[in-house]
């Protein structure tokens, strides 16, 4: 599996203003799975649409675990052969969560930010059931489509990261 560190990322994000502090640990995976997560992964498959590699047909899954944030996505980017996947010990804010998916530098997020506000605006989020009722912070306060998914996944996941 090919992991992408998100400390750089989510370091990136915070210097520029957005996203979460720097520090967070967590990763970004655009390979097929992210070990420790697969009970997740399995509840993303169900709610997601077909993996796409069109920016404007994202929609995401986000679970909260014993271990932290985990968000997977429908979306392939360039040159990936799996949609993206992140882990994060602390909730991502809808900015620096397409970021992630759409970008692996900086400079292309930077290039980017028209693109990013574009999509950000109509990436439809699909919450846990736990997570939805129990309204915990899922930094993604400012998305414009929410749905619950339903059953509410076990209250453990299947193994630490």
């Amino acid at each position: 599996m090919r992991r992408l560190s998100l400390g750089f990322a989510v370091a990136v994000f915070a210097m520029a203003g957005v996203g979460a502090s720097a520090g967070r640990a967590g990763v970004v995976c655009r390979s097929n799975a992210i070990a420790g997560f697969e009970v997740e992964a399995r509840a993303a498959h169900v709610a997601l649409a077909a993996a796409t590699s069109d920016s404007q047909g994202i929609e995401v899954f986000v679970a909260h675990t014993p271990f932290g944030y985990y968000y997977e996505s429908n979306y392939v980017a360039p040159g990936a052969r799996y949609p993206a996947k992140i882990y994060t010990a602390a909730p991502l804010t809808l900015r620096a969560l397409v970021e992630n998916l759409l970008f692996t530098s900086r400079a292309a997020a930077d290039a980017g930010r028209a693109r990013t506000d574009a999509v950000a605006g109509q990436v439809v989020v699909y919450l846990d059931a736990a997570l939805y009722d129990a309204r915990e912070p899922t930094g993604l306060d400012d998305a414009t489509v929410v749905r619950r998914v339903t059953p509410a996944l076990p209250v453990v996941a299947s193994a630490a990261p």
